[in-house]
């Protein structure tokens, strides 16, 4: 292909394709394009066809080709049951989802379409089940970035802690680039880093815009003694480009260690972490303290001050709630507004574990009422410290953990109740309506795992809708 051209593949179960990759250009100088088409069910026959756009606008399509696609062993495809309304439409588009539990024969990181059919999967060597992906996020430039670890990062002196991994992968499951944790070690103690990371776990952000484009800034933890006790804390790490370290912030430096309202050794558990474009800060999960943080940054020039907590006992007022409506040892906490400063909305899944009712109970304690779930969606006033719910769907199932939320472009919210029913290990990801009462859209039932995550994304391809 001559410099200045590019190509896709179209393709699909018939000669209409309906389906497509995103598009690729030709090397410098001109030369071969090579193009990885995903996105197709297993043992299925598909059509398949090249566009190609040349430099002067002039564009022309291949033959059709036609194939019939392989696949895993059914005996390791995770069982995916859909049930869809027959009145309402879902948004258009797939589910990319992390799946964990104690069956070591099921793929741990796949997507689906609508349906529910298997149209991808990463399957990494898991040291016999002790490893998970936690998470697994599709890139700008189309790769996807993985975190491979234990199955808890509370288990310290887990045999296979040092297998812990960040990588990058093309959607072949080519490793592109990883840092290993010795390797980040090693990295760290050149920096100056006076402590041990003992895994990465459950959540990075990956920056992909102003001064700090191309950053990840991964969630680690280690341990400190605090009067003869070991407790087990998180940090992050700001990863350049290169992988290297340039910014590094420690729970230890900057929350009150004898707050610990759920466990005094695994004592912050974060496991969520989201990028604010408007002023290069970043928001932290800090599940076992019951709060989202926000935490001066500035894109790697930040002091790490944190800017404000949100959540019970934190340092806004709820002007339309009490205690109860506040988050409790949530999952996933996500900008829902196009501003990321001010008055802006954002919401989580809010699991619920030690939910303070306004009489002062504990959910699940004697005398009180039980623990639920929910998914809300709160306005928040960064001026005044004020906060509303603006929207929340209550749900009848306590899912204690786990679990992430999103809104789609129709303006539904879908979300991952990650752990369904707890034993045996099952899942449910839902899309609602955002009225009132929600009207539940579709629903995807997964028997055999729990799902930490299920992503909803246009395509697997960056800019392609499906």
């Amino acid at each position: 292909m001559p410099d200045g051209g590019n190509a896709k593949i179209e393709f699909g179960p018939d000669t209409s394709c309906g389906l497509g990759t995103g598009t690729s250009p030709a090397p410098t100088g001109g030369g071969p394009v090579n193009v990885l088409v995903a996105g197709m069910r297993a043992f299925s026959a598909y059509h398949m066809r090249a566009v190609v756009a040349l430099p002067g606008g002039a564009q022309f399509q291949d033959d059709d080709h036609t194939f019939e696609t392989q696949g895993p062993p059914s005996n390791v495809i995770p069982q995916m049951t859909v049930t869809a309304s027959s009145s309402l439409t879902p948004n258009p588009g797939v589910y990319m989802m992390d799946l964990v539990g104690a069956t070591t024969t099921l793929l741990h990181a796949v997507a689906v379409d609508l349906q529910g059919n298997l149209i991808w999967y990463y399957d990494f060597d898991d040291q016999g089940g002790e490893l998970i992906i936690n998470p697994i996020k599709l890139l700008p430039n189309g790769h996807l970035m993985v975190i491979i670890g234990p199955v808890s990062q509370a288990a310290v002196g887990n045999p296979y802690d040092d297998l812990s991994v960040l990588r990058e992968i093309d959607l072949a499951g080519n490793t592109i680039r990883q840092i290993t944790i010795p390797e980040l070690n090693q990295k760290l103690a050149n920096l100056g880093v006076t402590w041990t990371a003992l895994d990465m776990h459950h959540d990075f952000a990956y920056i992909s815009e102003g001064p700090a484009k191309g950053h990840v800034v991964v969630i680690v933890n280690h341990t400190e003694n605090i009067n003869g006790t070991q407790v087990l804390g998180d940090a992050l790490v700001d990863l350049d480009q290169n992988f290297n370290p340039v910014w590094v912030w420690d729970t230890f430096d900057h929350l009150d260690v004898n707050r610990h309202p759920y466990s005094a050794t695994d004592w912050t558990h974060s496991n969520g972490i989201d990028y604010s474009p408007d002023d290069g800060n970043l928001l932290l999960s800090v599940r076992l303290q019951g709060w989202v943080v926000k935490i001066d940054y500035e894109d790697g020039q930040g002091s790490g001050d944190i800017l404000w907590r949100f959540g019970y006992q934190g340092n806004f007022t709820m002007q339309n709630g009490g205690s109860a409506d506040w988050p409790y040892a949530a999952h996933y906490p996500i900008i829902l507004s196009p501003n990321s400063t001010g008055t802006f909305k954002f919401g989580m899944f809010d699991n619920g574990s030690g939910r303070v009712f306004d009489d002062g109970t504990v959910c699940g304690t004697a005398g009180a009422n039980p623990c639920y779930s929910r998914v809300p969606i709160f306005s928040i006033d960064e001026t005044d410290k004020t906060t509303q719910v603006l929207w929340q769907d209550i749900l009848p199932m306590y899912a204690p953990i786990l679990g992430s939320m999103q809104i789609l472009d129709n303006n539904d919210v879908t979300f991952d109740i990650g752990d369904n029913s707890g034993s045996p290990e099952t899942a449910r990801v839902m899309e609602v309506t955002p009225e009132t009462s929600p009207q539940v859209v579709w629903q995807l039932d997964e028997t055999g795992q729990w799902s930490y995550r299920a992503e909803h994304l246009s395509s697997l391809y960056p800019g392609v809708q499906w």
